[in-house]
């Protein structure tokens, strides 16, 4: 990995707090079953809102990592996370499963009207431990090489 500049790095670390605060506000969301999600109350556009704003970080994050290898970012965010990777800042099998909830987060995003509720569970049941692991390998990141 090329050293991280400190732009970078600061970049990478307010996203990672940004992240974790999420994660965070995520665990009220943990007993929310479908029936209560059909409902589409404040509460399940809350947590939508909650996973979007999760996997935008780590869109953010994949793009400032990748600049940081000098690798050109790719044109599709899915290809963006799988990237990381291929170069090896996490493993591929993470970057794979990060890129499936990049997915969701596109459904969330634009709001398609076959939004499925086992990508959410799924979500809900993986993520944040998924989610976790990546911000401790972006943190590693952010302190490698420093004085």
């Amino acid at each position: 990995m090329s050293p991280l500049n400190l732009e970078q790095k600061d970049n990478l670390a307010r996203r990672l707090q940004y992240m974790e605060k999420q994660l965070n506000d995520l665990t009220e969301f943990e007993g929310m079953t479908f029936a209560e999600y059909r409902k589409y109350t404040k509460d399940a556009k809350a947590m939508e809102r909650t996973i979007e704003n999760i996997i935008n970080g780590v869109i953010d994050i994949s793009k400032i990592a990748l600049a940081g290898e000098g690798v050109l970012i790719p044109e599709t965010y899915v290809k963006g996370v799988q990237q990381l990777g291929t170069v090896g800042i996490l493993d591929e099998k993470e970057s794979i499963r990060l890129a499936d909830f990049v997915k969701l987060r596109n459904t969330l995003a634009h709001e398609y009207m076959d939004l499925k509720w086992n990508e959410i569970q799924a979500f809900l049941t993986e993520g944040p431990a998924l989610m976790k692991n990546v911000i401790a390998k972006i943190s590693g990141l952010i302190w490698k090489n420093c004085p």
